[in-house]
């Protein structure tokens, strides 16, 4: 896709008004809203972002998933090979 538009369609005319779309729930929710395949050096615009921000806050659910999937994970790469990880959403 080209980097001037943003998945849902907008033009995206200045730099701040788009922004990396870096994270994997971010990619995974405009996945989702636009039936497209998204790259990790895509920008979304602002309004996206919002909807993405507030769909989260609404849905509190999923907070604490959504929170583990955009840590990066990097806590997997600390544990070793013979420890058992148990995750519980509550």
């Amino acid at each position: 896709m080209d980097d001037r538009f943003c998945p849902c369609g907008v033009r995206l005319d200045r730099s701040s008004a788009s922004r990396p779309l870096k994270s994997p729930c971010l990619r995974m929710f405009m996945s989702i809203r636009t039936m497209k395949s998204l790259a990790i050096d895509s920008k979304v615009c602002n309004v996206c972002r919002h909807l993405y921000n507030k769909w989260k806050k609404e849905n509190s659910e999923f907070s604490g998933i959504l929170t583990h999937l955009e840590s990066g994970m990097s806590d997997i790469n600390d544990i070793d090979d013979n420890s058992v990880n148990i995750f519980s959403f509550v």
